[in-house]
């Protein structure tokens, strides 16, 4: 070989080619990458312009209004109340009126 290397061009004579080259026969994979990005079949899609950021389907529906007197809405207001009173009460020990705390 006169002191020529060799560079990873090794033949693989006899075994299956690798995935570059397809694969053998029966060795079908799923095809889950293309679906991860939201490929769909043209069969699916027939007579639909392209439009990945869904501007054609209009306005969103308006938001359904939820009860104002519910438990947990009275809870939350209650715990922002308490809240506010703790700071100011620290806020007035800090300032060393004891009366206001």
């Amino acid at each position: 070989q006169g002191g020529r290397m060799m560079t990873g061009t090794a033949s693989r004579m006899g075994q299956p080619p690798g995935t570059a080259a397809g694969g053998g026969a029966g060795d079908v994979r799923p095809m889950t990458s293309v679906s991860g990005a939201g490929y769909q079949s043209a069969s699916k899609q027939t007579n639909r312009a392209f439009d990945p950021l869904n501007q054609g389907r209009g306005a969103a529906p308006a938001l359904a209004e939820k009860a104002e007197n519910s438990p947990e809405d009275l809870a939350k207001d209650m715990e922002k109340q308490v809240n506010r009173l703790i700071e100011v009460s620290a806020d007035a020990a800090v300032k060393d009126d004891y009366t206001t705390a």
